[in-house]
């Protein structure tokens, strides 16, 4: 296929996830899979670059040495979309995460995240749901 429609396709594919996704999207287990495919080897739990453990959800929520990763509802607005997209750096140039020659994720992967943020970044564990009261804190509410 040639390039360009290889670019095209490629497109389109991504909008139409990010208008079906969000519905699919909604809780941390859709976008983990992700963050240990091309994160954790730099944001583990041992010695996580920048202070940013992706390994875990309340390592992620609770966001790093450059402030709060996720910001539930507003993905634009949340600084690991940023770094995704390459629309944020540390040394006042755009650099994408994960950095360097690395796989980025692609850009369904990030729509997947994005919704998931969108929906308020929440994470089922065992019998209840945990949600994002704020940047910092989560708590348990039970399922009925």
């Amino acid at each position: 296929m040639h390039p360009f429609r290889s670019r095209v396709v490629r497109g389109i594919l991504a909008v139409l996830l990010c208008v079906a996704w969000p519905a699919l999207s909604a809780d941390f287990s859709d976008v983990e899979p992700l963050f240990q495919q091309h994160c954790v080897e730099c944001h583990g739990e041992k010695d996580p670059d920048g202070g940013l453990v992706l390994e875990s959800f309340a390592g992620l929520m609770k966001g790093g040495e450059a402030g709060i990763a996720v910001v539930p509802g507003k993905a634009a607005e949340s600084l690991l979309v940023k770094a995704l997209e390459g629309r944020w750096g540390k040394t006042g140039k755009n650099e994408f995460m994960p950095p360097g020659k690395r796989e980025h994720l692609a850009p369904p992967e990030i729509a997947r995240v994005r919704a998931w943020i969108d929906a308020g970044a929440s994470c089922t564990d065992g019998g209840g749901t945990t949600t994002v009261s704020t940047p910092y804190t989560y708590q348990m509410v039970q399922e009925k």
